[in-house]
């Protein structure tokens, strides 16, 4: 595998894990909040709100935010307390919440019971549009931390040789 020796070629791969991080969290927050103001707005237009199973789905639907949010703060652990082997645990909790994106979106779809696409067209492609960018944005967040942990493992390695 090709490893990134520097984050968007100008910065080391520390800082990007790091700026990433808080792009993440950033964008995990508003997408709560924002899914949330939805959801008080259109209370009284979608009926599975009302209902348990509706909770679930919303449930269902924030998951790969919490799961996010959860890998982020492993990842800022690890970073700045040198445990370099959390990494492998933000790196597990990203690949879970990548694929998990992706196959909710298209299952909840299919199934007519995303609550974001039935709000109408409009809605539609800016939900698809949001997937889209975010898999793209965590699956290259997710080759940064890979980069960054095979560097900083062998680097250590190189250490404990000498």
């Amino acid at each position: 595998m090709i490893l990134a020796n520097r984050f968007c070629y100008c910065m080391s791969l520390r800082a990007g894990c790091f700026i990433l991080s808080i792009i993440s969290v950033f964008v995990c927050s508003m997408h709560i909040y924002n899914f949330n103001v939805k959801m008080g707005d259109n209370h009284t237009n979608i009926d599975s709100v009302v209902f348990p199973e509706g909770v679930t789905q919303i449930l269902f639907r924030l998951m790969p935010e919490f799961l996010t949010i959860i890998a982020v703060f492993f990842l800022l652990t690890a970073l700045t307390t040198n445990l370099i082997h959390l990494i492998l645990i933000t790196l597990t909790f990203e690949v879970t919440q990548l694929l998990y994106q992706f196959l909710y979106s298209i299952v909840a779809t299919a199934l007519n019971i995303n609550v974001t696409v039935r709000m109408g067209v409009y809605s539609s492609a800016v939900y698809w549009g949001f997937i889209s960018g975010w898999i793209v944005f965590s699956a290259y967040f997710v080759y940064i931390i890979l980069s960054y942990y095979q560097k900083t493992l062998a680097m250590m390695q190189h250490e404990v040789s000498y």
